[in-house]
């Protein structure tokens, strides 16, 4: 048992645990990352302003090394994670979710790269996705090498480089910040911007298991039209060099245009032609811009739009 009078200043790790309504998954999440074969850690729970029984589930738990934020609020995860990295103290900064797990050895193996090659900035691993039926897949195998072209474009297409599986020197994110704009993919948007000015390492083995649940896993068309803009806004140069995948963009914009409660009819339609301009050639972004156009009418064939 750890003695719970003991005072940890200046850890090798500190992790950054945002939390808003998980008391069902905090404790396996929390004891995954006090576990680890590196005890030099401080764990920086966020609690997001949740109105379950968060706190009490943090007050069973006995270690000096965890520190506790409550937000008054629920400002997001953007905002939590950058509340964490302000109270670090660490040498390299982690984040873990309140839902998923980590394996013994990954802060060990990870610090270890980063610990012995100093032009590495960020390491990052593969993550096991453990579904609710039981079956998974491993998100971030035989990614490209990084700092390719490649690499760029398998990320700039879909985010392969979750949160969970960051490990970083401190002075990463001094420079760089979430987003607190994006609201439901905000480490998609930060680690582009890392890939960008930073010197990455892939580590192949999975060392974190991702437990599915509602909204854990998202993509293009399920996102925000909103988070999707705010991208474009901050690397749009970037994505000129990939149209097809900027293209793609633009058609997730019309498709999320869709999707709310009220739709903007000429937003729609401008975000489809947008798609289209690019890649004429392309027949789904035809049948977008043409479900445009139809407005309401054309929402009985969304399902294909998705396709």
């Amino acid at each position: 048992m750890v003695d719970c009078s003991l005072d940890i200043h200046n850890p090798l790790v500190s992790v950054i645990l945002p939390t808003y309504n998980r008391e069902q998954t905090l404790e396996r999440s929390v004891a995954s990352v006090l576990s680890q074969t590196i005890s030099d850690v401080e764990l920086i729970i966020v609690d997001d302003g949740s109105t379950d029984s968060t706190q009490q589930v943090v007050d069973t738990l006995c270690d000096p090394r965890i520190r506790y934020i409550r937000c008054d609020e629920n400002g997001g995860a953007s905002k939590a994670r950058n509340i964490g990295i302000d109270q670090a103290n660490g040498r390299y900064i982690a984040f873990q979710d309140s839902d998923d797990e980590w394996l013994p050895e990954k802060l060990a193996v990870q610090t270890a790269v980063l610990e012995s090659t100093a032009s590495v900035d960020f390491v990052f691993c593969n993550i096991k996705r453990l579904k609710a039926d039981g079956s998974y897949n491993v998100i971030g195998s035989n990614a490209p090498d990084c700092g390719t072209s490649a690499f760029m474009e398998r990320l700039l297409s879909r985010n392969f480089i979750w949160t969970q599986s960051w490990v970083a020197r401190r002075d990463v994110f001094m420079s760089l910040r979430f987003d607190e704009r994006i609201v439901r993919v905000q480490d998609w948007d930060l680690v582009i911007q890392i890939a960008m000015s930073k010197t990455l390492h892939h580590i192949d083995r999975a060392l974190v298991v991702a437990h599915e649940t509602e909204g854990s896993l998202l993509s293009l068309h399920d996102m925000r039209g909103g988070d999707l803009k705010v991208m474009l806004e901050k690397h749009g140069d970037l994505f000129k060099s990939y149209p097809e995948i900027l293209a793609t963009y633009y058609r997730a914009i019309a498709v999320a245009n869709r999707s709310r409660e009220n739709p903007d009819y000429f937003e729609g339609v401008y975000w489809a032609s947008k798609a289209l301009l690019l890649k004429p050639l392309k027949g789904r972004f035809w049948l977008t811009l043409g479900l445009a156009l139809l407005g309401r009418v054309g929402s009985v064939a969304e399902s294909l739009v998705r396709k």
